[in-house]
C-alpha cells in the first residue's frame, strides 16, 4: 500500500502509487503535487522531493476533489516550450500518441535506413531530420500543422510539442542503441549552448518514456 494514503486527499485506491503509473513516475511519499490555474498561477501545492503537476481545466480528463484537471510532465507541458512564449495550449491531440506502438512505427518509418549515431546526432538539431516536434508533428510534417500551442496526450498526460518530440527522439537513441549516459551528455550539452541552462525536467523524462516504449515494443 502507499504509506502516505491516509494523508492523501485524492480519490485513489491505496495501492495505486504513484498515480497508478509506476513505470512512468518515481514518488517515495506519495504527497508531491502542484496546481495551476489557467494563468500559470500556483493554487495548491504538496510539497516533497519530486513533483507531480496539474492544471485546473473544464476539460481536464482527472477529477480531484469534485475539481477537473490535465496532467502534466512538467509546468512546461500546459504553457509551452522555449517557442511558445509561456502561453497556455490552445489544442489537445490525443490520437498522434495514442499507443506505444503507434509511436514505435513512427519512429521505425521515419528512422533512415541503415542511420549511424553520427549521422543520427548530426540531423537532430532544430530544423534537421530528426527535430521530430517539427519534422513529424509540427510544419514541416507530411502534413503541416501549426503546433506550436498544441498539447499532446500520452497515456492520460500532457506534454508540450517540445516534450512529445522527446519521445520519439529518445525512442530512436534506443533503436540505434545509444548509451543513456551518450544521450544525457547530449542533450544537457546542446541545451546549455543553446539556451544557457540543462534541459528541462520534462523534456528528460520524454526521453526516457520514449527509450522505454520503444524496448518494450521491441521485446
Amino acid at each position: 500500500m502507499d504509506p502516505a494514503i491516509e494523508d492523501n486527499h485524492f480519490d485513489y485506491s491505496p495501492y495505486a502509487y504513484v498515480y497508478n503509473n509506476p513505470m512512468l513516475f518515481i514518488d517515495p511519499f506519495g504527497l508531491d503535487s502542484i496546481f495551476y490555474d489557467q494563468a500559470g498561477e500556483e493554487i495548491n501545492r504538496i510539497s516533497c522531493d519530486n513533483d507531480f503537476f496539474f492544471l485546473e481545466h473544464s476539460d481536464g480528463n482527472k477529477t480531484i476533489n469534485g475539481n477537473n484537471y490535465y496532467q502534466g510532465l512538467s509546468k512546461e507541458s500546459f504553457f509551452g516550450d522555449r517557442s511558445g512564449d509561456g502561453e497556455l495550449f490552445e489544442n489537445v491531440d490525443k490520437t498522434t500518441m495514442d499507443s506505444d506502438e503507434k509511436i514505435a512505427e513512427d519512429v521505425d518509418s521515419h528512422t533512415k535506413q541503415d542511420e549511424t549515431v553520427l549521422g543520427f546526432l548530426k540531423e537532430s538539431p532544430q530544423g534537421k531530420h530528426y527535430d521530430y516536434k517539427n519534422t513529424l508533428l509540427g510544419p514541416q510534417a507530411e502534413i503541416p500543422i501549426d503546433n506550436i500551442k498544441t498539447a499532446y496526450m500520452y497515456r492520460g498526460i500532457l506534454l508540450n510539442r517540445n516534450e512529445a518530440g522527446n519521445v520519439y527522439w529518445g525512442a530512436t537513441t534506443e533503436k540505434l542503441r545509444i548509451p543513456y549516459s551518450t544521450v544525457i551528455i547530449g542533450v544537457h550539452g546542446y541545451s546549455l549552448l543553446d539556451e544557457g541552462k540543462l534541459d528541462e525536467r520534462g523534456e528528460q523524462i520524454a526521453i526516457l518514456i520514449g527509450r522505454s516504449l520503444y524496448a518494450k515494443d521491441r521485446k
